[in-house]
């Protein structure tokens, strides 16, 4: 099922929660809603859901405006962060509990119902574990056995808040991988609310990333990394740092020093250059280029890690390199950077693209 969301803004008293977002998701598609706390992502899950109302706007499912329509009538799936799963009922009565409450005249009989749980159970990889109590499994498990349950009324589409935030590590990555053979399997329209970013880059087919109740930018993970569209994208998708310039005459100025960077349609004022660890390397600099200073060098994997200061800036950076000999304590090095992008502090808006410093 196609969902569209059209000119949706949710108020919470004088607190603008969503604001004019659009959005439209295509059938089959897996989206993440990323973001800080905060940003909307939960408010814009439950408004798809019908478990509450926007102010303005309407959200389409397929051709028919589901705006008005109950979170029966949209027929979702719905998974919470704390699974909310009926601490007194079974795991399989769990999973059926959506069949089972259904009216006399849309409601399966109970051999069917008691079908349908055990071919889920064995689908969610929990055969066996139907006479068990929520109380008796680990909180994947229990997440699981939610994901069923969402299942078992035959939605058309699943909608996840937070669905790994209560889960450690391990299994969180172990759940990811899970979820997505589960959609591969489905095919089912599938939104998800994370504000981890690693979840959301290797889940997702699409990102929207959302801030202040606005959609900041809508893409692939690979376009959120490599083309973001705001300081704040750039910034919450991937590490990154900014250094603070000057842009005066088409010159980049940072700490009376120009660095080599495009000045194609910069404007005068102040700037940030950002750029990312992958995108800093030591040596090939250029007169003008940015000088750090080695504070320290440590062994890893994949060779030397060196962590480097920059006179005006306030962190130091890490640069992977193998020449050991350019790195001593306390040397000065040149710095080379690339793919770096500039972004008005004032304005907030891209102001350009740099060739790299």
């Amino acid at each position: 099922m196609e969902i569209r969301i059209e000119g949706v803004e949710k108020d919470f008293g004088d607190y603008p929660a969503l604001r004019a977002v659009d959005l439209t998701i295509a059938r089959g598609e897996l989206v993440a809603l990323l973001g800080p706390s905060g940003s909307g992502k939960t408010t814009l899950l439950r408004a798809i859901a019908g478990l509450s109302n926007p102010d303005r706007g309407r959200i389409l499912f397929d051709s028919e405006d589901a705006t008005t329509l109950s979170v029966q009538e949209r027929r979702v799936g719905f998974v919470f962060q704390n699974y909310a799963l009926f601490k007194h009922l079974t795991v399989a009565d769990n999973i059926a509990y959506g069949l089972k409450v259904r009216p006399r005249r849309t409601r399966p009989s109970r051999a069917e119902i008691a079908e349908r749980a055990a071919r889920l159970l064995e689908f969610v990889q929990l055969d066996g574990l139907g006479a068990r109590y929520p109380a008796q499994l680990s909180g994947g498990q229990r997440q699981r056995v939610a994901l069923a349950r969402a299942l078992a009324i035959e939605p058309r589409v699943l909608l996840l808040d937070e669905p790994f935030g209560a889960l450690d590590a391990r299994v969180r990555k172990d759940l990811r991988r899970w979820l997505r053979d589960v959609h591969r399997q489905t095919g089912l329209t599938t939104v998800f609310v994370t504000h981890d970013q690693d979840e959301a880059m290797e889940l997702a087919d699409r990102v929207v990333v959302l801030d202040k109740g606005r959609i900041e930018q809508i893409g692939t993970p690979d376009e959120l990394y490599d083309r973001p569209a705001s300081p704040f994208v750039l910034s919450f998708v991937g590490e990154a740092l900014a250094l603070p310039v000057q842009v005066a005459d088409g010159k980049v100025i940072f700490q009376g020093k120009e660095l080599h960077v495009s000045s194609e349609n910069l404007r005068n004022g102040p700037a940030r250059v950002y750029f990312r660890p992958a995108d800093i390397a030591l040596h090939g600099g250029q007169i003008g280029a940015l000088e750090g200073r080695v504070e320290a060098v440590r062994r890893t994997a994949a060779g030397l890690r060196a962590s480097i200061s920059i006179p005006g800036y306030d962190q130091t950076v890490e640069v992977d390199t193998d020449d050991r000999v350019g790195t001593t304590l306390g040397s000065s090095v040149p710095l080379s950077l690339n793919n770096v992008r500039i972004f008005s502090t004032a304005a907030e808006e891209t102001l350009g693209d740099g060739a790299g410093i």
